[in-house]
This record gives C-alpha cells, sequence and structure tokens, in this order.
C-alpha cells in the first residue's frame, strides 16, 4: 500500500490542561478589491480498481475526540459569517451515480442511548427580523419509471411497562398577529 501521513497535536499530562489544538487554515485575501479568502479541500483516496464493484473510493471520517469520563467531543460545521452580506451555505449531497447503480445515500442519525433518552434531532430555520422565516422544504425526487419514492414520518414506540403511549406527530401551521 502506499506510505501513510500522520500528523497530531502534542499531549499533555499535566492536570486541569487540554491536549494541543490542531488547526487546518487557508489563506486570506487580504486585499480590499476582490480579496478572497482561499479554501480547503479534503479528499478521499482514489479506488483504480476495476474489479466489478470491489475497489471504493476512500472515506473522510470527522470523529470527535472520546472522554473517559464524560461527553465525548463534538463536531461544529459553520459556515462563514459575512460582515456587510450573506452567511456561507452548507450543502450535503452525494455525487450521482455512474452507468450502474444509484446514487449514495444521505442518513443522519443519533446514537443509542443505554441510560436515558437517546439525542434529539432538530431541524430549523432563523429567526427572521424584517423578513420571513426560512423555509423547510422536504421534496422526493421524480423518477422516470417505477413507483414515485415516499416520505414517512414515524413517532417512536416504547416497549415500556409504565403505561405510557408511543411519541406523537404533531403538524402545527405558523401563527399570525393579524
Amino acid at each position: 500500500q502506499g506510505g501513510d501521513v500522520f500528523m497530531s497535536a502534542g499531549q499533555t499530562t499535566a492536570a486541569s490542561k487540554e491536549g494541543g489544538d490542531f488547526e487546518i487554515k487557508a489563506g486570506t485575501g487580504a486585499s480590499t478589491t476582490q480579496g478572497n479568502g482561499g479554501d480547503v479541500t479534503i479528499y478521499g483516496g482514489e479506488g483504480k480498481g476495476t474489479d466489478n464493484g470491489l475497489s471504493m473510493g476512500g472515506d473522510i471520517s470527522l470523529i470527535g475526540g472520546t472522554a473517559a469520563s464524560n461527553s465525548g467531543g463534538s463536531i461544529y460545521v459553520t459556515t462563514g459569517m459575512g460582515t456587510q452580506d450573506s452567511s456561507g451555505q452548507i450543502r450535503l449531497s452525494t455525487y450521482d451515480s455512474g452507468p450502474q447503480g444509484v446514487s449514495g445515500d444521505v442518513t443522519v442519525l443519533t446514537g443509542d442511548s443505554s441510560a436515558g433518552d437517546s439525542g434529539q434531532f432538530t431541524l430549523s430555520t432563523g429567526y427572521a427580523t424584517g423578513g420571513t422565516g426560512g423555509f423547510v422544504d422536504v421534496i422526493v425526487g421524480t423518477g422516470t419509471s417505477g413507483q414515485g419514492g415516499y416520505i414517512s414520518l414515524s413517532a417512536g414506540a416504547t416497549s415500556g411497562t409504565d403505561g405510557l403511549t408511543g411519541g406523537d406527530v404533531t403538524v402545527t401551521t405558523g401563527s399570525s398577529s393579524r
């Protein structure tokens, strides 16, 4: 196999101190005339094998740090601020499929819990001053053959014996002050 590249910040054994930070940052476009900041691009390795589905491209994994006695590390993905204009966008998508196969799935889920509630999943747009709140669109793509895709909303089931029911599904329209 090709050679590996391993980079790591330093550890510390001192009490109440954290290990070193690791930061990757593109260059600043310092000109006041169309001075654009540089991009950061991370690619998984290409799989050049032609053995009919057995060779795959390399993965990219983002994993927060493990904690021995408290919460594990979080992962934050935040766009840049536009000090005089719009903030940046986040686009999460899979690539189109090749001549064979299907496009990749997008799965967003919280982890299981063995003692208490599992994590919440919140999908929300921001508050708007002087304008409308952002839209939330859930759209199934169009197909040219077969049945159309479906949208499924399911509340949680319970196997508890405390007399409580499964979760509700609540759909509420927006309120108006007029």
